[in-house]
């Protein structure tokens, strides 16, 4: 995929064959606010007047104490922090709702009771509920968990007792998901309580943020583990795989059993896929073992191919644009503070530049090598009439919604020029839409 380019090498990570269950505490400051106000009530006495005049100078001197101490307290915050410390707390709620979006994946082997799920089959993962249409089911899992046992692969849901047979729509191992469905004429009997994940952009996490994964570890049904967001911006080399791809990388510990399983966030709303840790790093001459390092594929991606792959119920399809983008080191990186989803957000901002376009592709004439892309506009096929407006904080980005944009319409760039914006509009034409190989 001509995209590609963008994309540098990495060392090699395996599979997660071990998937998650340590649970993270974080304590919680806070800043003081003020002193208790207290009233003291004062004994007549006849002291000397030495004595009184040191008692009042001990009052005069405590006060003046007291005051210095509340006045030092106080200092200037950014308010914004503080408002998305608060809104980055767990609640149960949101694990409770995530626990009813997940399930537990097998392939392989037999399959015809609860039991046989955990024991007897070849292969066991974790997965979620992705989307109802009509009367079928959808769920996501990580390919790598079912490859080879394509025509036999069982989901149990957390409500249920019986696995349900699923039937595999599609797949991309070049990004490690497969979409699975299960058809039924009673589609509240079968989920029982269970519904579909509710999605989190993940162009808008942040660094430091609490997460939490739900998988199937240690084939011992669905557990709930915690962590943070380490680093947003990742790429990764996975299992044999001499391609890397972008990753989102956390501190939830995974073992065997938790890939395909969600990593959601504090509101419990899906933001990437569990697909992969690292066991081991190489320092020098010298192999080291590594602890709290894994990663999941963000969710922008993974939505972007899974609806593609359940609309063309095939390999999904992506658009070519013909431009490679970069960063312009030059210009290092910023924070930005945004709002998104009723949210304070903290963003790692890049300066993304055109690094190259190809003579004849969709973009040759409309954008040229060293624009500054600030922004793009663009039409999906779930957003209807409205346009999806994207800040490109990094060079990865088209490359996670290159899924999603829709045949047929045209991408809206915002051009810096120095003084402002300037719009340029690529057309998305039959020859630009380029189907996954593998």
């Amino acid at each position: 995929m001509s995209y590609f380019s963008n994309y540098e090498n990495n060392s090699k990570i395996p599979y997660d064959d071990i998937p998650i269950s340590r649970n993270e505490k974080s304590s919680r400051g806070g800043i003081i606010g003020g002193f208790e106000n207290r009233n003291h009530s004062r004994k007549r006495s006849t002291p000397s007047v030495f004595l009184t005049i040191m008692v009042i100078l001990n009052l005069v001197l405590s006060v003046t104490c007291l005051y210095f101490i509340k006045t030092t307290k106080k200092r200037t915050v950014n308010q914004y922090v503080i408002e998305m410390s608060s809104n980055s707390e767990v609640s149960s709620a949101a694990k409770a709702s995530a626990y009813l979006n997940s399930v537990c994946v097998a392939a392989g082997g037999i399959c015809n009771s609860e039991s046989s799920f955990y024991n007897s089959t070849n292969s066991r993962g974790s997965g979620v509920v992705y989307k109802v249409i009509d009367n079928t089911i959808y769920f996501v899992t990580c390919y790598h968990v079912v490859s080879g046992y394509e025509s036999k692969i069982w989901v149990l849901l957390p409500t249920q007792l019986i696995p349900i047979q699923v039937s595999l729509v599609a797949y991309s191992a070049h990004y490690d998901i497969a979409v699975l469905k299960y058809q039924t004429a009673d589609i509240e009997y079968t989920l029982a309580g269970c519904s579909p994940i509710s999605v989190y952009d993940s162009v808008y996490v942040s660094m430091g943020e609490k997460v939490f994964a739900v998988g199937n570890s240690l084939s011992n049904g669905l557990s709930i583990t915690d962590g943070v967001l380490s680093h947003i911006n990742v790429l990764i080399k996975v299992g044999s795989n001499s391609f890397s791809t972008r990753a989102i990388q956390t501190s939830t510990e995974i073992n065997p059993g938790n890939s395909g399983g969600g990593l959601f966030n504090a509101s419990g709303k899906f933001v990437g896929l569990v697909s992969a840790k690292r066991h081991t790093a190489t320092s020098g001459s010298e192999t080291v073992t590594v602890a709290g390092t894994s990663y999941a594929i963000p969710s922008s991606l993974v939505c972007g191919i899974a609806d593609k792959i359940i609309m063309n119920n095939g390999k999904p399809t992506y658009i070519n644009l013909g431009a490679s983008f970069t960063h312009d080191a030059s210009l290092g990186k910023g924070i930005e503070y945004v709002e998104y989803g009723g949210q304070n957000r903290q963003i790692e901002k890049y300066t993304v530049v055109v690094e190259s376009v190809s003579y004849g592709s969709i973009s040759s004439g409309k954008l040229s090598s060293g624009d500054e892309i600030v922004s793009m506009d663009f039409y999906t096929y779930n957003s209807g009439s409205e346009m999806v407006h994207v800040d490109m904080y990094n060079k990865f980005i088209f490359d996670d919604y290159s899924f999603s944009i829709r045949e047929g319409s045209k991408i809206k760039f915002g051009i810096g020029n120095g003084s402002g914006t300037i719009t340029r509009y690529v057309e998305i034409t039959a020859t630009s839409i380029s189907t996954v190989s593998d």
